[in-house]
């Protein structure tokens, strides 16, 4: 797969006022895609796809994006700004080892238009600073991975568009899932409580919903339990990968030393809602809602030379999985592979780190 893209782009502010200024922003940009699909077999070749010729295939596509903002500082100490930003997202090839190359169509660009009104501020002779933001952005011809069976079963009515006389077992593609959305607020903030004390974190609440989906992928497991044949109506599920709410939370106390070296004790939280893992709404690809708490002791000499940490993460053990997806119905029935990452559970440890310069 051979890609080339280029792009031209410029931004400009206007101070019309003392306090106010008005942003404005463009870009032009061009993809070209080509590619070549070969397929070979060799041995024994029982369950595998048929060989497949060099076959070629090519897109371009091209887009002129923009931005507008406006920004007030209304004291010397903030701002705020209201901003309306247009961006974009390449077209792509679904190139997998299972790929039918004859006439094989690319994955439509996806497009978003976003609304954001901010404010950034500095309180208490700057002690604080808090940032916060509403946001509203509406993305369309998603691009997500989904497991897709295009014929779905094979005795289903011949008016249902998945319906599949060759019972055919589907594969993970990449797809256009109509149109989504994005609304919430998010916030961060950084506090000097004390001479010793620093509180950081933040805060988000986002509702990520699809639109408009009517012809969406049903999973393995919603199939092999009837829920659906081939294809559903997703419009109006949640956005998978997109918890409700997350909130984060980090304490730092510094003790200062006279001995050439100071120590920071600290402590820090994060928590998320559930998250969906799969765009086919199937509930059991839901993680339910977990916090992680981390703890560590830092060593640092005055002339930042060198910095020893003892930390333990995930104090709790909490065990969470990554990502969740249903199998396929034809290798295993109703199973679902969990993937998981060390920080799933307890881990400690110690680093050290020197500066030469």
């Amino acid at each position: 797969v051979d890609t080339t893209n280029w792009a031209a782009f410029g931004e400009a502010t206007w101070h019309f006022a003392d306090t106010w200024r008005l942003i404005l922003g463009a870009r032009y940009t061009e993809d070209e895609l080509e590619f070549v699909f070969q397929r070979t077999q060799e041995g024994f070749g029982l369950g595998l796809p048929d060989p497949v010729q060099p076959t070629p295939g090519d897109t371009d596509e091209d887009d002129l994006s923009g931005k507008i903002g406006l920004q007030w500082d209304y004291s010397d100490a903030g701002m705020t700004y209201l901003s309306y930003t247009e961006s974009y997202k390449g077209p792509a090839f679904d190139i997998t080892f299972g790929t039918d190359p004859v006439d094989l169509e690319p994955v439509d660009p996806e497009t978003a238009n976003a609304w954001e009104l901010g404010v950034k501020t500095s309180l208490f002779d700057n002690r604080v600073r808090l940032n916060a933001a509403l946001f509203y952005a509406v993305y369309d011809e998603f691009q997500a991975q989904a497991f897709i069976d295009p014929d779905g079963t094979p005795d289903c009515p011949p008016d249902n568009p998945g319906c599949d006389p060759d019972d055919d077992p589907g594969s993970f593609l990449l797809v256009n899932a109509g149109e989504v959305s994005t609304t919430g607020i998010e916030m961060d903030f950084m506090a000097q409580v004390t001479d010793n004390l620093r509180l950081s974190g933040g805060a988000a609440y986002i509702d990520a919903e699809i639109e408009d989906y009517p012809n969406g992928p049903c999973s393995g497991g919603q199939e092999f339990r009837g829920e659906c044949e081939g294809v559903q109506d997703l419009s109006g599920g949640d956005l998978p990968f997109s918890p409700d709410w997350k909130v984060n939370l980090t304490a730092t106390y510094t003790f200062y030393l006279d001995s050439g070296f100071d120590v920071d004790l600290i402590g820090s939280m994060r928590a998320q809602d559930d998250v969906l893992y799969s765009l086919t709404q199937d509930e059991y690809t839901i993680e339910d809602s977990y916090a992680i708490f981390d703890v560590s002791v830092v060593l640092a000499d005055h002339d930042d030379r060198w910095r020893t940490m003892f930390f333990v993460k995930n104090v709790a053990d909490e065990f969470y999985a990554s990502n969740i997806s249903a199998n396929n119905p034809n290798i295993l029935p109703n199973g679902y592979n969990h993937r998981y990452s060390k920080a799933s559970e307890r881990t400690y440890g110690m680093e050290v780190r020197y500066s030469w310069f």
